[in-house]
């Protein structure tokens, strides 16, 4: 199923102030209907964020929002520096803060790897108390010491393979 576009997916909870609208509106007009983003339906941290959004609703464990998480940093390397904007827009909350911080870092282990500047947003979204995703209690050492740095400097450990998709 494709995702829904960046609005849709959270004008239908009604939760999105006209100003966020206004702004992801904006972006996704300057990307323009070229953009991989939209030929494809990539995700995008808006969309991720209204996923994992109806996923905290809806008690959705920790491996499906991962996944969404997964799904967004998977899709890195189908963008161009022009779909960058939309990619990285900021994103409305998901209603929990480690999930947002948890995004914050998938965002800028994004940016990093595009050698694109990291969006300024991210710096401000931590994790209190700390987020161990996707890992039972016995592997949270490992989680602790392996996860990368765009996500422990944010309070998210999670393994590194994890991020990846085969």
């Amino acid at each position: 199923m494709r995702p829904k576009s960046t609005v849709a997916a959270y004008s239908d909870d009604g939760d999105m102030p006209p100003v966020v609208i206004r702004r992801l509106l904006d972006v996704a007009i300057a990307a323009g209907a070229d953009s991989s983003i939209q030929r494809f339906g990539l995700e995008t941290s808006a969309s991720t964020a209204a996923g994992l959004r109806r996923d905290l609703g809806s008690g959705a464990d920790h491996g499906q929002m991962l996944r969404r998480i997964r799904e967004l940093v998977s899709n890195v390397d189908q963008l161009d520096a022009a779909d960058w904007d939309l990619f990285s827009a900021e994103p409305p909350t998901t209603g929990h803060r480690g999930w947002d911080a948890a995004l914050a870092g998938a965002v800028d282990w994004c940016a990093d790897r595009l050698g694109m500047q990291r969006p300024t947003w991210t710096a401000h979204r931590n994790a209190e108390p700390w987020l161990f995703v996707g890992s039972t209690k016995a592997l949270h050492a490992y989680a602790f010491a392996f996860s990368p740095p765009q996500f422990s400097f944010k309070g998210v450990f999670l393994d590194p393979d994890d991020l990846v998709t085969v």
